[in-house]
């Protein structure tokens, strides 16, 4: 299968806002993934002051990839997480605190 998106901490973050009446926390558990992260996006969005990022957005390397590389995407891209893939598959995920753990 193709990787076509993530759902962040952030976007969970946003089911689970504290000021959200019970009505509207039942209607955001019955969204598609689509439109959930859609949502939630746009939301982080207004508040960061950042443009949208697509939910198909999803940030990729190669498994030959250097570590600066990847650290570089995830820094201009703001993104905690870059996913790996082989011609065929995603074979795995390298994260922020995969990177400082190494250099810590």
């Amino acid at each position: 299968g193709e990787l076509v998106g993530v759902i962040s901490l952030t976007d969970v973050k946003w089911l689970a806002d504290s000021d959200l009446t019970i009505d509207v926390f039942k209607t955001r558990l019955m969204l598609n993934v689509v439109d959930f992260v859609t949502q939630s996006r746009g939301y982080v969005a207004i508040i960061k002051g950042l443009a949208q990022r697509d939910v198909k957005n999803v940030i990729t390397c190669s498994e030959t990839s250097i570590l600066l590389y990847v650290l570089t995407r995830m820094m201009d891209e703001k993104v905690h997480h870059v996913y790996v893939q082989s011609a065929e598959e995603l074979i795995g995920v390298v994260s922020f605190v995969d990177v400082l753990s190494i250099l810590l």
